[in-house]
């Protein structure tokens, strides 16, 4: 099965950026091929972003699967700072 890359939201791209810059990482952008649910919410129109934790050896969606403690501790910090920053963009809408 094949889909046109769908787009996410620019102003949403900038908040994950400095939200994960904020938390102490360095962004990185990903085009991402697997059939998230995320593209079809962005193809119905509403603004969407995905953000990734990094995985151990670049392993997902395996039982072995890993990532490191401070990983998930910055990630979690991200998308606290992502959340605060979506919501005040939304209320400033």
């Amino acid at each position: 099965m094949r889909i046109e890359p769908i787009p996410f939201n620019d102003e949403l791209i900038a908040f994950a950026d400095e939200a994960i810059a904020e938390a102490g990482a360095w962004p990185h952008r990903l085009p991402s091929g697997p059939l998230h649910d995320a593209a079809e919410v962005a193809r119905a129109g509403v603004p969407t972003i995905m953000m990734f934790v990094q995985s151990l050896h670049g392993i997902s969606h395996n039982k072995i699967e890993d990532t490191r403690e401070e990983h998930l501790e910055m990630a979690v910090t991200a998308f606290d700072k992502l959340a605060d920053k979506a919501l005040a963009w939304i209320a400033g809408r």
